[in-house]
Protein backbone atom coordinates (compact mmCIF):
# COMPACT_ATOMS: atom_id res chain seq x y z
CA UNK A 1 0.00 0.00 0.00
CA UNK A 2 1.18 3.68 -0.94
CA UNK A 3 2.01 5.59 2.16
CA UNK A 4 -0.74 8.08 3.56
CA UNK A 5 1.54 11.34 2.33
CA UNK A 6 1.26 9.83 -1.13
CA UNK A 7 -2.71 9.65 -0.92
CA UNK A 8 -3.13 13.20 0.37
CA UNK A 9 -1.06 14.36 -2.47
CA UNK A 10 -3.58 12.68 -4.59
CA UNK A 11 -6.65 14.05 -3.85
CA UNK A 12 -5.19 17.74 -3.45
CA UNK A 13 -3.82 17.56 -7.31
CA UNK A 14 -7.14 17.12 -8.20
CA UNK A 15 -8.33 20.33 -7.42
CA UNK A 16 -11.81 20.16 -7.29
CA UNK A 17 -14.21 18.03 -5.42
CA UNK A 18 -15.26 14.87 -7.20
CA UNK A 19 -18.52 12.95 -7.01
CA UNK A 20 -19.08 10.10 -4.62
CA UNK A 21 -19.66 8.04 -7.35
CA UNK A 22 -16.58 9.09 -9.36
CA UNK A 23 -14.73 8.83 -5.99
CA UNK A 24 -15.41 5.35 -5.63
CA UNK A 25 -14.84 4.31 -8.94
CA UNK A 26 -12.00 5.83 -8.88
CA UNK A 27 -10.76 4.31 -5.35
CA UNK A 28 -11.32 0.55 -6.72
CA UNK A 29 -8.96 1.52 -9.48
CA UNK A 30 -6.83 2.92 -6.85
CA UNK A 31 -7.00 -0.03 -4.73
CA UNK A 32 -6.28 -2.28 -7.93
CA UNK A 33 -3.60 -0.59 -8.88
CA UNK A 34 -2.27 -0.98 -5.49
CA UNK A 35 -2.84 -4.50 -5.39
CA UNK A 36 -0.93 -5.38 -8.66
CA UNK A 37 2.05 -3.62 -7.51
CA UNK A 38 1.70 -5.27 -4.26
CA UNK A 39 2.02 -8.64 -6.36
CA UNK A 40 4.28 -7.72 -8.89
CA UNK A 41 6.28 -6.63 -5.48
CA UNK A 42 6.10 -10.27 -3.79
CA UNK A 43 6.86 -12.17 -7.70
CA UNK A 44 9.92 -9.93 -7.95
CA UNK A 45 11.10 -11.08 -4.32
CA UNK A 46 9.99 -14.81 -4.61
CA UNK A 47 11.40 -14.81 -7.98
CA UNK A 48 14.98 -13.27 -6.74
CA UNK A 49 14.49 -15.53 -3.48
CA UNK A 50 14.26 -18.58 -5.81
CA UNK A 51 17.31 -17.57 -7.76
CA UNK A 52 20.20 -19.61 -5.70
CA UNK A 53 18.37 -22.57 -5.10
CA UNK A 54 17.77 -22.75 -8.87
CA UNK A 55 20.68 -22.54 -9.93
CA UNK A 56 21.73 -25.27 -6.65
CA UNK A 57 19.41 -27.55 -8.77
CA UNK A 58 21.22 -26.93 -11.89
CA UNK A 59 24.39 -27.23 -10.72
CA UNK A 60 23.19 -30.94 -8.49
CA UNK A 61 21.45 -32.42 -11.88
CA UNK A 62 24.17 -30.81 -14.26
CA UNK A 63 26.47 -34.35 -14.47
CA UNK A 64 29.85 -34.04 -13.17
CA UNK A 65 33.03 -35.19 -16.06
CA UNK A 66 34.69 -38.03 -14.82
CA UNK A 67 37.73 -37.12 -13.50
CA UNK A 68 41.12 -38.51 -14.94
CA UNK A 69 42.17 -41.45 -13.33
CA UNK A 70 44.88 -41.19 -11.20
CA UNK A 71 48.68 -42.64 -11.80
CA UNK A 72 48.75 -45.89 -9.99
CA UNK A 73 52.67 -45.07 -7.68
CA UNK A 74 54.31 -48.47 -8.49
CA UNK A 75 55.33 -50.24 -4.90
CA UNK A 76 58.88 -49.73 -3.74
CA UNK A 77 60.95 -52.10 -3.70
CA UNK A 78 60.50 -54.57 -0.61
CA UNK A 79 63.39 -54.40 1.68
CA UNK A 80 65.81 -57.50 2.80
CA UNK A 81 65.29 -59.41 5.76
CA UNK A 82 68.92 -58.03 6.70
CA UNK A 83 68.57 -54.18 6.37
CA UNK A 84 64.89 -54.54 8.22
CA UNK A 85 65.23 -57.32 11.03
CA UNK A 86 69.04 -56.86 10.91
CA UNK A 87 68.82 -60.51 10.74
CA UNK A 88 71.02 -61.76 8.51
CA UNK A 89 70.17 -63.78 4.88
CA UNK A 90 69.54 -67.44 5.72
CA UNK A 91 72.43 -69.36 3.29
CA UNK A 92 71.83 -72.31 1.79
CA UNK A 93 73.87 -75.23 3.22
CA UNK A 94 76.16 -76.75 1.28
CA UNK A 95 77.58 -80.69 1.04
CA UNK A 96 80.34 -79.35 2.99
CA UNK A 97 78.37 -77.60 5.89
CA UNK A 98 76.54 -80.75 6.39
CA UNK A 99 78.92 -83.42 5.73
CA UNK A 100 82.11 -82.92 8.04
CA UNK A 101 83.37 -86.46 6.28
CA UNK A 102 86.86 -86.18 4.68
CA UNK A 103 87.08 -86.42 1.32
CA UNK A 104 88.55 -89.33 1.31
CA UNK A 105 86.28 -91.46 3.48
CA UNK A 106 83.84 -90.08 0.59
CA UNK A 107 85.89 -91.79 -1.76
CA UNK A 108 86.30 -94.86 0.38
CA UNK A 109 82.29 -95.32 0.53
CA UNK A 110 82.08 -94.09 -2.68
CA UNK A 111 81.46 -98.18 -4.22
CA UNK A 112 78.42 -97.77 -2.93
CA UNK A 113 76.78 -95.20 -4.40
CA UNK A 114 78.12 -95.74 -7.24
CA UNK A 115 75.26 -97.63 -8.54
CA UNK A 116 72.66 -96.13 -6.72
CA UNK A 117 70.07 -93.94 -8.83
CA UNK A 118 69.56 -90.57 -7.61
CA UNK A 119 65.86 -88.82 -7.87
CA UNK A 120 64.62 -87.06 -10.57
CA UNK A 121 61.58 -85.25 -11.60
CA UNK A 122 60.28 -88.04 -13.90
CA UNK A 123 57.44 -90.80 -13.06
CA UNK A 124 57.58 -94.24 -14.13
CA UNK A 125 53.93 -94.81 -16.40
CA UNK A 126 51.66 -97.80 -16.15
CA UNK A 127 52.83 -98.57 -19.51
CA UNK A 128 56.56 -98.30 -19.53
CA UNK A 129 56.81 -94.53 -20.81
CA UNK A 130 58.08 -92.15 -18.48
CA UNK A 131 56.23 -88.67 -18.15
CA UNK A 132 58.21 -85.40 -16.68
CA UNK A 133 56.26 -83.86 -13.59
CA UNK A 134 58.08 -80.42 -15.13
CA UNK A 135 56.37 -77.71 -16.48
CA UNK A 136 57.55 -76.42 -20.15
CA UNK A 137 59.89 -73.95 -19.25
CA UNK A 138 61.27 -77.09 -17.22
CA UNK A 139 60.15 -75.90 -13.95
CA UNK A 140 57.78 -78.63 -11.76
CA UNK A 141 55.59 -75.55 -10.86
CA UNK A 142 53.04 -75.65 -13.40
CA UNK A 143 52.53 -79.19 -12.73
CA UNK A 144 52.50 -78.80 -8.88
CA UNK A 145 48.44 -78.95 -8.95
CA UNK A 146 48.59 -82.29 -11.84
CA UNK A 147 51.03 -83.99 -8.62
CA UNK A 148 49.01 -83.14 -6.21
CA UNK A 149 45.94 -84.64 -7.49
CA UNK A 150 47.49 -87.52 -9.07
CA UNK A 151 50.65 -89.01 -7.39
CA UNK A 152 53.13 -91.07 -9.00
CA UNK A 153 54.32 -94.21 -7.25
CA UNK A 154 57.21 -94.04 -5.35
CA UNK A 155 60.66 -94.57 -7.55
CA UNK A 156 62.70 -96.98 -5.54
CA UNK A 157 66.57 -95.86 -4.95
CA UNK A 158 68.96 -98.58 -6.21
CA UNK A 159 70.88 -100.55 -3.24
CA UNK A 160 74.71 -99.86 -3.31
CA UNK A 161 75.59 -103.75 -5.13
CA UNK A 162 78.52 -104.82 -3.96
CA UNK A 163 81.78 -104.43 -6.10
CA UNK A 164 84.34 -106.71 -6.78
CA UNK A 165 87.36 -105.73 -5.09
CA UNK A 166 90.22 -104.18 -6.93
CA UNK A 167 93.89 -104.51 -6.16
CA UNK A 168 96.37 -102.46 -5.65
CA UNK A 169 98.49 -102.03 -8.56
CA UNK A 170 102.00 -99.72 -7.89
CA UNK A 171 103.74 -98.06 -10.91
CA UNK A 172 106.34 -99.99 -11.84
CA UNK A 173 108.97 -97.44 -11.62
CA UNK A 174 108.93 -97.99 -8.20
CA UNK A 175 111.51 -99.93 -6.32
CA UNK A 176 111.03 -102.02 -3.27
CA UNK A 177 113.46 -101.23 -0.81
CA UNK A 178 114.34 -103.51 2.15
CA UNK A 179 113.06 -101.99 5.65
CA UNK A 180 114.81 -99.87 8.08
CA UNK A 181 113.54 -97.36 10.42
CA UNK A 182 114.98 -94.73 8.56
CA UNK A 183 113.21 -95.68 5.06
CA UNK A 184 110.11 -95.67 6.57
CA UNK A 185 110.44 -92.28 8.77
CA UNK A 186 111.40 -90.86 5.04
CA UNK A 187 108.36 -92.00 3.86
CA UNK A 188 106.25 -91.09 5.99
CA UNK A 189 107.86 -87.42 5.94
CA UNK A 190 106.97 -87.32 2.30
CA UNK A 191 103.38 -87.26 2.76
CA UNK A 192 102.89 -85.35 5.88
CA UNK A 193 101.16 -82.34 6.37
CA UNK A 194 103.25 -79.26 5.98
CA UNK A 195 101.40 -78.01 9.02
CA UNK A 196 101.60 -80.93 10.97
CA UNK A 197 104.82 -82.92 9.97
CA UNK A 198 103.66 -85.58 12.70
CA UNK A 199 100.23 -86.72 11.25
CA UNK A 200 99.54 -87.71 7.38
CA UNK A 201 96.36 -86.13 7.02
CA UNK A 202 93.42 -86.73 4.74
CA UNK A 203 95.44 -84.99 1.27
CA UNK A 204 98.40 -86.94 2.21
CA UNK A 205 96.58 -90.14 2.74
CA UNK A 206 94.87 -89.78 -0.69
CA UNK A 207 98.42 -88.76 -2.19
CA UNK A 208 99.71 -91.75 -0.56
CA UNK A 209 97.34 -93.89 -2.08
CA UNK A 210 97.21 -92.56 -5.41
CA UNK A 211 100.98 -92.47 -5.65
CA UNK A 212 101.14 -96.52 -4.60
CA UNK A 213 98.36 -97.50 -7.02
CA UNK A 214 95.69 -98.13 -4.38
CA UNK A 215 91.96 -97.37 -5.03
CA UNK A 216 90.61 -95.34 -2.77
CA UNK A 217 87.01 -97.20 -3.98
CA UNK A 218 86.86 -100.35 -1.59
CA UNK A 219 88.24 -102.03 0.96
CA UNK A 220 92.29 -101.66 0.96
CA UNK A 221 92.32 -97.98 2.56
CA UNK A 222 90.45 -99.86 5.46
CA UNK A 223 92.73 -102.31 5.95
CA UNK A 224 95.40 -99.95 5.61
CA UNK A 225 93.91 -98.33 8.73
CA UNK A 226 93.35 -101.20 10.44
CA UNK A 227 97.32 -102.25 10.24
CA UNK A 228 98.33 -99.05 11.48
CA UNK A 229 95.86 -98.80 13.75
CA UNK A 230 95.05 -95.39 12.89
CA UNK A 231 92.05 -94.23 15.49
CA UNK A 232 90.56 -91.85 12.50
CA UNK A 233 89.98 -92.45 9.23
CA UNK A 234 92.36 -91.04 6.82
CA UNK A 235 94.53 -90.22 9.15
CA UNK A 236 98.12 -91.72 10.49
CA UNK A 237 100.28 -90.02 12.91
CA UNK A 238 103.85 -90.69 13.00
CA UNK A 239 103.93 -93.25 15.63
CA UNK A 240 100.89 -95.21 14.51
CA UNK A 241 102.90 -95.04 11.39
CA UNK A 242 106.65 -96.46 12.94
CA UNK A 243 104.71 -98.67 14.83
CA UNK A 244 102.50 -100.37 11.71
CA UNK A 245 105.71 -100.18 9.35
CA UNK A 246 107.89 -101.96 11.77
CA UNK A 247 105.02 -104.97 12.68
CA UNK A 248 104.99 -105.84 8.64
CA UNK A 249 108.70 -104.73 7.66
CA UNK A 250 107.72 -102.31 4.48
CA UNK A 251 109.50 -99.40 3.77
CA UNK A 252 108.09 -98.67 0.24
CA UNK A 253 104.81 -98.30 -1.81
CA UNK A 254 105.39 -101.76 -3.25
CA UNK A 255 105.68 -103.40 -0.14
CA UNK A 256 102.69 -101.74 1.30
CA UNK A 257 100.83 -102.49 -1.85
CA UNK A 258 101.64 -106.41 -1.92
CA UNK A 259 100.64 -106.40 2.04
CA UNK A 260 96.79 -105.00 1.52
CA UNK A 261 96.40 -107.24 -1.73
CA UNK A 262 97.25 -110.45 0.26
CA UNK A 263 95.62 -109.49 3.28
CA UNK A 264 92.47 -108.69 1.02
CA UNK A 265 92.39 -111.79 -1.09
CA UNK A 266 92.60 -114.08 2.52
CA UNK A 267 90.14 -112.21 4.75
CA UNK A 268 87.50 -110.69 2.53
CA UNK A 269 87.46 -112.66 -0.88
CA UNK A 270 88.27 -115.66 0.79
CA UNK A 271 91.17 -117.02 -1.44
CA UNK A 272 93.32 -118.99 1.29
CA UNK A 273 96.80 -118.29 2.63
CA UNK A 274 99.56 -117.69 0.52
CA UNK A 275 102.82 -119.06 1.83
CA UNK A 276 105.98 -117.63 2.21
CA UNK A 277 108.81 -117.98 0.22
CA UNK A 278 111.68 -119.53 1.96
CA UNK A 279 114.61 -119.39 -0.59
CA UNK A 280 118.31 -118.08 -0.50
CA UNK A 281 117.77 -115.93 -3.45
CA UNK A 282 116.58 -112.38 -2.53
CA UNK A 283 115.45 -112.47 -5.82
CA UNK A 284 112.65 -114.60 -5.03
CA UNK A 285 111.74 -113.71 -1.64
CA UNK A 286 108.76 -112.01 -0.96
CA UNK A 287 108.90 -107.75 -0.45
CA UNK A 288 107.48 -107.68 3.29
CA UNK A 289 107.68 -109.72 5.88
CA UNK A 290 105.03 -112.10 6.02
CA UNK A 291 105.04 -113.11 9.90
CA UNK A 292 102.22 -110.98 10.61
CA UNK A 293 99.72 -112.11 7.22
CA UNK A 294 100.48 -115.71 8.63
CA UNK A 295 99.71 -115.24 11.67
CA UNK A 296 95.92 -114.29 10.32
CA UNK A 297 96.10 -117.35 7.97
CA UNK A 298 96.08 -119.24 11.02
CA UNK A 299 92.66 -118.24 11.82
CA UNK A 300 90.84 -116.22 8.60
CA UNK A 301 87.82 -116.12 10.63
CA UNK A 302 88.97 -114.72 13.65
CA UNK A 303 90.91 -112.05 12.00
CA UNK A 304 88.53 -110.83 10.17
CA UNK A 305 86.24 -110.21 12.94
CA UNK A 306 89.43 -108.08 14.22
CA UNK A 307 89.25 -106.02 11.06
CA UNK A 308 85.47 -105.56 10.99
CA UNK A 309 85.07 -104.50 14.68
CA UNK A 310 88.36 -102.28 14.24
CA UNK A 311 86.26 -100.62 11.27
CA UNK A 312 83.09 -99.82 13.74
CA UNK A 313 84.96 -97.74 16.18
CA UNK A 314 87.40 -95.89 13.42
CA UNK A 315 84.36 -94.67 11.65
CA UNK A 316 82.31 -93.50 14.53
CA UNK A 317 82.39 -90.21 15.85
CA UNK A 318 84.27 -89.01 18.82
CA UNK A 319 81.85 -89.05 21.94
CA UNK A 320 79.01 -91.29 20.26
CA UNK A 321 77.76 -94.61 19.75
CA UNK A 322 76.46 -94.57 16.67
CA UNK A 323 77.63 -94.43 12.88
CA UNK A 324 75.12 -93.17 10.53
CA UNK A 325 73.57 -95.50 8.03
CA UNK A 326 74.73 -94.22 4.60
CA UNK A 327 78.61 -94.97 6.18
CA UNK A 328 77.10 -98.43 7.64
CA UNK A 329 76.07 -99.59 4.23
CA UNK A 330 79.26 -98.50 2.83
CA UNK A 331 81.40 -100.24 4.90
CA UNK A 332 79.11 -103.91 4.51
CA UNK A 333 79.21 -103.36 0.97
CA UNK A 334 82.79 -103.50 0.90
CA UNK A 335 83.63 -105.60 3.87
CA UNK A 336 80.71 -108.45 3.83
CA UNK A 337 79.09 -108.16 0.22
CA UNK A 338 81.67 -110.26 -1.48
CA UNK A 339 81.47 -112.97 0.32
CA UNK A 340 78.07 -112.86 1.73
CA UNK A 341 75.47 -112.68 -1.29
CA UNK A 342 72.50 -111.91 1.35
CA UNK A 343 74.21 -108.52 1.85
CA UNK A 344 72.75 -107.30 -1.43
CA UNK A 345 68.89 -108.16 -0.22
CA UNK A 346 69.75 -106.56 3.22
CA UNK A 347 71.00 -102.90 1.40
CA UNK A 348 67.87 -102.96 -0.85
CA UNK A 349 65.72 -103.89 2.31
CA UNK A 350 67.81 -100.55 4.04
CA UNK A 351 67.21 -98.56 1.04
CA UNK A 352 63.74 -99.21 0.38
CA UNK A 353 62.32 -98.67 3.89
CA UNK A 354 64.31 -95.34 4.11
CA UNK A 355 63.69 -95.43 8.25
CA UNK A 356 66.81 -96.76 9.77
CA UNK A 357 68.91 -94.00 10.39
CA UNK A 358 71.79 -95.08 12.79
CA UNK A 359 74.03 -98.27 13.65
CA UNK A 360 74.89 -99.47 17.09
CA UNK A 361 77.41 -101.43 18.29
CA UNK A 362 75.19 -104.85 19.04
CA UNK A 363 73.68 -103.89 15.17
CA UNK A 364 77.08 -103.82 13.63
CA UNK A 365 78.06 -107.32 15.36
CA UNK A 366 75.21 -108.99 14.83
CA UNK A 367 74.97 -108.34 10.96
CA UNK A 368 78.38 -110.04 10.43
CA UNK A 369 76.59 -112.89 12.68
CA UNK A 370 73.57 -112.87 10.60
CA UNK A 371 76.01 -113.11 7.46
CA UNK A 372 77.99 -115.70 8.77
CA UNK A 373 74.55 -117.91 10.13
CA UNK A 374 71.85 -117.40 7.93
CA UNK A 375 71.85 -118.16 4.02
CA UNK A 376 69.77 -116.41 1.40
CA UNK A 377 67.34 -118.74 1.51
CA UNK A 378 66.49 -117.80 5.06
CA UNK A 379 66.27 -121.61 6.27
CA UNK A 380 68.83 -120.83 8.40
CA UNK A 381 67.13 -118.32 10.53
CA UNK A 382 65.75 -118.79 13.49
CA UNK A 383 62.67 -116.75 14.46
CA UNK A 384 63.63 -116.54 18.70
CA UNK A 385 67.06 -115.42 18.33
CA UNK A 386 67.66 -112.04 19.63
CA UNK A 387 68.27 -110.45 16.24
CA UNK A 388 68.20 -106.71 16.25
CA UNK A 389 64.66 -105.30 15.00
CA UNK A 390 66.70 -104.29 11.35
CA UNK A 391 67.09 -107.80 10.67
CA UNK A 392 63.80 -108.98 12.09
CA UNK A 393 61.89 -106.71 9.64
CA UNK A 394 63.93 -107.67 6.66
CA UNK A 395 63.40 -111.22 7.12
CA UNK A 396 59.43 -110.83 7.78
CA UNK A 397 60.03 -108.08 3.91
CA UNK A 398 62.23 -110.81 2.12
CA UNK A 399 59.59 -113.79 2.79
CA UNK A 400 56.63 -111.38 1.75
CA UNK A 401 59.34 -110.47 -1.60
CA UNK A 402 60.12 -114.33 -2.22
CA UNK A 403 56.05 -115.07 -1.81
CA UNK A 404 57.01 -117.47 1.35
CA UNK A 405 54.45 -117.85 4.22
CA UNK A 406 55.71 -116.87 7.99
CA UNK A 407 57.55 -119.49 9.17
CA UNK A 408 59.20 -121.16 5.83
CA UNK A 409 62.00 -120.63 4.06
CA UNK A 410 62.86 -120.75 0.63
CA UNK A 411 64.61 -124.40 0.60
CA UNK A 412 61.40 -125.55 2.15
CA UNK A 413 58.56 -124.04 -0.23
CA UNK A 414 61.27 -125.13 -3.38
CA UNK A 415 60.72 -128.82 -1.43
Amino acid sequence: MPPKRQRKRVEESSGDAVPTSSRSTRASARIQAQDNAAAATDNTAASTSSEPSTKRKKASTTAKAPAPPKEKKKPAPKKSATKKTGVPARKCSTPADEDPKPDTVKKVTAASKKNSSVPNPVAPQPNGSQQSLSGPNGDASSSSTTASTQQAPPRPVTPPVPTVPQLAQPPAELKVQPYTAQRSLALFQKYADSDDPNVIGPEGFESLCTEGGIPLEGALPLILAWQMNAKEMAKISKEEWAQGTEKLKIASLPALAAVLNDLQNMLIMQQGVVAAKKTGNKKDQDIYDKTVYTAYGQDTKAAFGKLYTYCFGMAKPEGSRNIDMETSCAFWSVLLGPQYPIVKDILEFINEKGTYKATNKDLWSMMLEFCQTVNPSLQDYEADGAWPTLLDDFVSWQKVRLGLPEGMSAAGAEE
